[in-house]
């Protein structure tokens, strides 16, 4: 659920402020989600050009934005964690094409500027991450890129900077995936 509020303070010029209420659920496993508001955001668009073309409308806007975490929520979590906990700062560039008959493509393009976030590690220095890798039985190329060199990704960003992280096999029960049951 979002509180969000969006006026348009002049014609080209709109002023976007949002607070949203978020929850997460594990559908499996012993972690708890977690639920509760997220980060505050404002953000102002401002449309810098437009112009009828062909048989539609083609416009330019420009974005920028702020977010900060407005509770003190626990951002170790994720995925099940509600937020990254930390302040940003972005910028956005936006096309669009309208056609009068309704249809619309859009491109955009932008940059987010993300503030530190002290991480677990920093706060307990002899911690150890682990992580689960899913064992099938007939391994595909995704449920490889998916489920198992997500965890290995991990040990290679983690080990140079001297955290430990141990792998463990998960083992699925048949009725969770089906059609590619585990060992």
């Amino acid at each position: 659920a979002m509180g969000m509020v969006a006026a348009g303070l002049t014609k080209n010029f709109n002023l976007i402020v949002a607070l949203p209420y978020v929850w997460t659920k594990a559908s499996l496993g012993t972690l708890a989600g977690q639920k509760g508001i997220q980060d505050f955001g404002v953000w102002a668009k401002y449309r810098a050009f437009s112009k009828n073309l062909g048989k539609g409308k083609f416009n330019v806007f420009g974005e920028a934005g702020f977010s900060t975490p407005l509770s003190d929520y626990n951002f170790d979590l994720l995925p099940l964690s509600i937020g990254a906990g930390a302040s940003t700062a972005s910028l956005r560039g936006i096309l669009n094409y309208r056609l009068d008959a309704g249809p619309y493509l859009t491109a955009n393009w932008g940059y987010t500027f993300r503030g530190d976030v002290e991480l677990v590690a920093a706060r307990y220095p002899n911690a150890v991450f682990v992580a689960g890798q899913v064992v099938f039985q007939r391994p595909s190329v995704t449920t490889r890129l998916l489920h198992n060199e997500i965890a290995f990704s991990l040990q290679r960003r983690l080990l140079p900077r001297g955290l430990n992280m141990i792998i463990v096999p998960v083992r699925l029960p048949h009725e969770v995936w089906p059609s590619n049951s585990p060992e």
